[in-house]
């Protein structure tokens, strides 16, 4: 039996790692590869969400919930308080584009740590 080691993402490979699992993204992430910096891949991610909530395209946002997830899980504490304070706060602001039912879909789909950030932050 063989075990996969979950290793740390950190913030000098976030870019790579989000280009690799959201492919879209990739040509944009490429001028910030290596760099660190956290705040301007997240708001690539955060905008790249927008836009497909604009063209109703909510099935695609699994993949980007996802990849966030994975970023929160195993990434350094740069890339857990961006996602914590920078993605949190974009996403909440997302609610205006989309419908009630839509919108519980999103926020369904988020992964099991980010809802539970998610309802700390925004439940109360």
């Amino acid at each position: 039996m063989t075990f996969l080691i979950m290793e740390k993402i950190t913030s000098q490979e976030m870019a790579n790692y989000v280009g690799r699992h959201i492919r879209k993204l990739s040509p944009q992430l490429k001028g910030l590869q290596y760099q660190g910096n956290v705040a301007a891949v997240m708001q690539i991610i955060v905008s790249y969400m927008r836009e497909l909530c604009q063209k109703k395209k909510f099935s695609y946002l699994q993949r980007i919930l996802s990849c966030v997830g994975v970023l929160y899980q195993r990434g350094d504490q740069a890339i857990k308080q961006n996602v914590e304070y920078l993605f949190m706060h974009c996403l909440t602001r997302m609610d205006h584009l989309c419908n009630a039912k839509q919108w519980g879909r999103i926020i369904a789909q988020l992964p099991k740590d980010l809802k539970e950030v998610y309802i700390i932050q925004h439940i109360k």
